[in-house]
């Protein structure tokens, strides 16, 4: 746990020049729990195309410390071309009980994204759905629209990771 002291230090050092110290900052932030840097974690991820894993982290920062007002921010991201970490903001709306996730992580699926870190988000998509269809973006509306008004995220995924 982090004093108050502490937590301001590493607010002070996310948008530091050094890139690496900013992330681990990101990192830090989240696994403390600290609530009150919610509000630099979600600037981290309106900055728009930005350092990729600074992102990515933010997004897992969010999820750890439950931070559900982030979740139209993160939708944002979702929907976003020029939004790069799409498995971090798919699994933080996840976690955070948002089955908006689902179609909008749906939405973004194409052969393009494989070999891609992005493309990660496939994988993600998977282990929630339970279902197994890659980069077939047709497959997954077909199956969301039978499923969708059924359909809710499984409590394991709910969990804090």
């Amino acid at each position: 746990m982090l004093d108050s002291r502490g937590v301001d230090d590493l607010m002070a050092t996310v948008n530091s020049l050094d890139r690496s110290e900013g992330e681990l900052a990101v990192i830090a932030l989240g696994k403390a729990g600290a609530t009150r840097a919610a509000p630099i974690l979600v600037e981290v991820l309106r900055e728009g195309p930005g350092d990729y894993w600074r992102q990515a982290y933010a997004c897992d920062a969010i999820a750890r410390i439950r931070y559900a007002a982030a979740i139209p921010v993160l939708e944002s991201c979702l929907r976003s071309e020029e939004f790069d970490p799409l498995p971090n903001a798919f699994r933080a709306l996840v976690t955070l009980g948002d089955s908006e996730a689902v179609p909008l992580a749906i939405a973004r699926v194409g052969p393009e994204l494989q070999g891609y870190n992005r493309g990660g988000v496939v994988e993600e998509l998977e282990k929630v759905t339970g279902q197994h269809f890659g980069y077939n973006r047709q497959s997954w509306i077909e199956w969301w629209n039978w499923v969708k008004p059924s359909w809710s995220i499984p409590e394991a995924f709910k969990k804090r990771y």
